[in-house]
């Protein structure tokens, strides 16, 4: 028997924040005047009304934090929602909080996408709420997790949703039947691990089961593969893995037994290249790449494994995709995500290849750098490309010089503006990471993010 759940949203409460900075610094010797002094704002970020300032309200950084190089930590604004969606045979108005649920569809979820006007992981994903439950309590867990910055210690609530959400996932997957939605609960408590303030904890586990139940529904989806039916929440599914994996890759200990590679995944990245993805946009075949990237360089640097012509193929490919030229923060972006895959393949081979033969590797590398970071600082801090940013930033930032000082600042501006969005520890433990690289290489020593991250600090970052 149909049952109608209303939602009757109120504001949402302020939520938590930090008594941290975290990460700051001055490059200016003026800062914003303290105008509106004693007129504490109401809807400001935490750093204005702390100092009782008026605030611009800018997002993700105000005028003032970003004046003066520190974390902007905004509160969510939320306007008011009366949404009425009919549900079948699952009591949803048990098991649903109200405040979490706003939370996640008005600010949290935004993180997942390029465009905010397009986020299927916002109200649209209601509609497989009765399809797979447990994706109800993984995105409370979610939202208890972002509004507390996801705490070192663990937020009682978000820990208590994500044991429910397990519960009823292994239900779910144990049907014969398994619910196609039950796969955006894993990649949510995928995203909830690699959040983890545990930068030895990334989450990857997940991967290879992720990838298994992708293949399943490829297989079973062959008018998908051969391009003649076209299925939106299939495309959405494959597309966050491929994104998934992009920024996991390196992760996987290049030790254990790897799953046969995906002849299922290939073909749906042929069928979807042309095709827009609300997380990256029209860049599935590149995305695809980077993944494949991520994990022949976790191989060179954990085993020496080098493969010349699995290199050379990975180079001449990254080397031939094109950026779409209708829109330009995301031909920006891309082009860094390219120069980016190719940084990475450089710094693990031993000998120049053919392509930049006469040029100096590392002059290649630092020109890339200097290349990565001024497109990314072109791209509007406002932009929700922003939430793409982290992994070619940290790349590019990584490789700058003594002499490129204000773009190492640069860069810090920007992994803050990064923080203050999406709120991941891991954004904040990048930059610690550039920073003692900074050091490293200032001393006149050689070495990449990725292998200094896994061989000398021994961290698993999820950074994306």
């Amino acid at each position: 028997m149909s049952s109608t759940y209303r939602v009757r949203f109120a504001p949402v409460s302020q939520a938590p924040n930090p008594s941290d900075d975290h990460v700051s610094h001055s490059r200016s010797g003026t800062v914003p005047p303290d105008v509106g002094k004693g007129s504490r704002s109401r809807s400001g970020c935490w750093q204005c009304k702390i100092q009782k300032l008026k605030c611009d309200e800018s997002f993700p950084v105000c005028l003032r934090c970003r004046q003066r190089g520190l974390i902007c930590k905004s509160s969510p604004r939320s306007p008011r929602w009366q949404i009425e969606t009919r549900w079948t045979s699952c009591p949803l108005d048990e098991i649903v909080k109200q405040p979490l649920l706003q939370y996640w569809l008005e600010k949290a979820s935004q993180m997942m996408v390029i465009d905010t006007e397009n986020n299927p992981y916002s109200f649209p994903i209601l509609q497989y709420f009765t399809e797979a439950p447990s994706l109800v309590h993984m995105i409370q867990c979610m939202s208890a997790a972002h509004q507390d910055y996801f705490p070192a210690r663990g937020h009682v609530v978000s820990l208590e949703e994500r044991g429910r959400a397990l519960q009823l996932l292994q239900r779910e997957l144990s049907q014969s039947e398994k619910p196609r939605a039950s796969f955006l609960t894993i990649v949510l408590l995928a995203l909830f691990d690699c959040a983890s303030p545990d930068p030895r904890h990334s989450g990857q586990q997940h991967l290879f089961a992720a990838r298994n139940i992708i293949n399943g529904l490829l297989l079973r989806h062959q008018d998908f593969l051969a391009g003649t039916v076209h299925d939106d929440f299939l495309a959405l599914c494959v597309g966050a893995f491929l994104y998934w994996n992009m920024c996991c890759a390196h992760l996987v200990d290049a030790r254990q037994p790897q799953p046969p590679g995906s002849t299922a995944i290939v073909q749906a990245v042929r069928v979807l290249r042309h095709k827009y993805h609300p997380t990256y946009g029209i860049g599935a075949e590149l995305i695809y790449l980077l993944g494949e990237v991520g994990g022949y360089c976790r191989a060179v640097i954990q085993l020496g494994h080098r493969d010349a012509i699995r290199a050379t193929e990975l180079e001449d490919k990254i080397c031939a995709f094109n950026s779409p030229q209708n829109n330009l923060p995301l031909a920006l972006l891309y082009e860094s995500l390219r120069k980016h895959g190719l940084i990475l393949l450089y710094r693990v081979r031993t000998h120049p290849s053919a392509v930049n033969k006469g040029d100096k590797e590392e002059d290649i590398i630092h020109r890339y750098a200097l290349d990565i970071v001024c497109h990314l600082s072109e791209i509007p801090i406002t932009s929700s490309l922003l939430n793409l940013q982290a992994l070619p930033l940290l790349t590019a930032a990584s490789e700058l010089r003594s002499c490129d000082i204000n773009l190492r600042y640069t860069a810090l501006d920007r992994f803050n503006a990064i923080y203050s969005m999406n709120r991941v520890p891991s954004t904040l433990q990048a930059v610690e990471i550039l920073k003692e690289l900074w050091v490293i290489r200032d001393s006149g020593l050689q070495t990449s993010w990725m292998e200094f991250m896994l061989l000398t600090k021994g961290w698993s970052l999820c950074v994306g």
